[in-house]
């Protein structure tokens, strides 16, 4: 985080809570850092038993669970209608072998650097990016909003679909930004990052940002 990283993939996954990883990606949200992680290969829903550091509760975490060509949970993948984001593919995934050859991989692992990939994409797009809290929420939201829908994912995870690089909103689709001001009973709208982030850091006090609104055309 120190030395200028905006994306963190973290392709693991265990059962116990580690105080010190959540420490950890705490402190990568408070500069703006968003975390993906793995949601695990144990074929079990991690609402009810998690696993770390998918379910730390920390904003900046968007958790991976792993797909099949056909749009359904990969047999091993983990759910999670609270602690899975969406899902990305994850089975007969080409790869190289320890051995200098090449073979097919599967797992949740292989399944979050497609998210992570697709997350820096869209920070190279935008250009500029500033070290607050929000903008790795904002990306995150961007990445669930734009998730490709599929009867496969429907209630195991939160946005209840696929990973779609293509689909989510990149080209010509902006995000607007909205802020609520209690002193004045009105909301505030801007699709301009810096704008967003202007306001954020000189009136937090009259104006707390809420994230993304909705998506709007850019002509």
């Amino acid at each position: 985080v120190d030395n200028g990283a905006r994306i963190i993939n973290l392709s693991l996954s265990g059962d116990t809570f580690i105080a010190a990883e959540k420490t950890a990606i705490e402190y990568a949200s408070s500069r703006g850092v968003l975390v993906i992680t793995a949601a695990g290969n144990d074929q079990r829903d991690i609402d009810a038993a998690p696993t770390y550091p998918a379910c730390h509760d920390v904003p900046n975490i968007v958790s991976v669970g792993a797909g099949t060509q056909s749009d359904a949970v990969a047999w091993f993948s983990n759910w999670g209608l609270g602690n899975v984001d969406l899902f990305a593919p994850g089975e007969g995934i080409l790869c190289l072998d320890p051995y200098g050859g090449v073979g097919l991989g599967q797992g949740t692992s292989f399944a979050t650097p497609f998210v992570a990939g697709a997350a820096g994409l869209r920070i190279a797009r935008l250009g500029s990016w500033s070290p607050v809290e929000q903008t790795a929420i904002d990306l995150r939201q961007w990445l669930i909003a734009g998730a490709d829908p599929a009867a496969g994912f429907d209630g195991k995870c939160l946005s209840g679909g696929r990973l779609d690089a293509a689909g989510t909103p990149a080209t010509g689709i902006l995000p607007v930004y909205r802020f609520w001001s209690a002193p004045l009973g009105a909301h505030f709208y801007t699709m301009r990052p810096a704008e967003r982030d202007l306001v954020t850091a000189t009136w937090p006090e009259t104006w707390a940002y809420e994230g993304i609104a909705f998506y709007a055309y850019a002509r």
